[in-house]
Order: structure tokens, then C-alpha cells, then sequence
């Protein structure tokens, strides 16, 4: 992918939190942007919650999208050994 579409580095949810990994897909036209857990909890919160990405394209638009998710469970996952996962 030589020609990215988007500005990696400038991808942000609620206008803070960066990605851990983003993966582009010029061919689908999709992008995928991966967040930690531990920062998302200090924004969530039980039940609905409205959440806003934004971000840049190489040529200097700007983008955002917003959603609702629903959340259900804010405690963390317990660790599993590979065994376990199985």
C-alpha cells in the first residue's frame, strides 16, 4: 500500500484516545483502528454511549464519524493460558 489513503497518526476516539494498531484496506476500502481497553474504560460507562472517531486523509480532509454502542461489562478479562483458550 503505497499511497494511504488516511493520516494514521491522526486517528482519535472522543478526540483523545489514539490507536493501538490500524489496519487499511485500499482494495476494500476499509480501515480498522484497534484501542486499548484500559483507555476506553476511563470513558465509558453502563449501558449507551455515544463515541466519536476522527481524523485526517492524506490530501487534508478532515473526517468523523459517530456511533452508539452499548455497553455491558466494564470489568476487565480475565487472562487466559493458551491451554485454556482451546
Amino acid at each position: 500500500m503505497a499511497n494511504r489513503p488516511l493520516t494514521r497518526n491522526s486517528i482519535r476516539l472522543e478526540g483523545q484516545i489514539e490507536p493501538r494498531r490500524v489496519f487499511i484496506s485500499e482494495k476494500s476500502q476499509v480501515a480498522l483502528a484497534f484501542f486499548s481497553r484500559s483507555e476506553l474504560q476511563v470513558i465509558l460507562h453502563q449501558g449507551q454511549v455515544g463515541l466519536t472517531l476522527t481524523g485526517q486523509l492524506i490530501d487534508g480532509t478532515l473526517f468523523e464519524g459517530a456511533d452508539t454502542v452499548r455497553v455491558i461489562n466494564l470489568r476487565p478479562r480475565p487472562l487466559q493460558s493458551a491451554a485454556e483458550s482451546k
